[in-house]
């Protein structure tokens, strides 16, 4: 495989970003096709034989985005690549929120 990029890394959250290429946008297409095709042909026939495709498959897709994905896939939030503690954006720690009671 070469070295291009196919997904930028998410702004936040864990998985590949959003498509870049058209190998990306081909990959992630698949993947849907694969999870809709499985449900629908496979599920209603052998729950087991679902799980253990959507497994491999998901395992596959998520190796192949881990390698095309710039930086590769991991945990990031917005620019120090953690999640902030308390839920809220990191740009807003320490500002108190606007809450307007209404009388009554």
């Amino acid at each position: 495989m070469s070295d291009e990029i196919w997904f930028a890394p998410r702004r936040c959250g864990y998985g590949p970003g959003q498509p870049l290429a058209w190998q990306g946008w081909a990959l992630s297409v698949g993947y849907a096709l694969f999870v809709l095709v499985t449900g629908f042909v496979l599920l209603p026939v052998s729950f087991a034989g679902f799980l253990v495709l959507m497994a491999g498959g998901s395992a596959a897709f998520l190796v192949i985005s881990a390698r095309k994905t710039e930086g590769g896939i991991g945990w990031r939030c917005g620019k120090k690549g953690r999640a902030p503690s308390n839920g809220r954006n990191p740009q807003q720690r320490g500002k108190v929120n606007d809450v307007h009671e209404v009388p009554g």
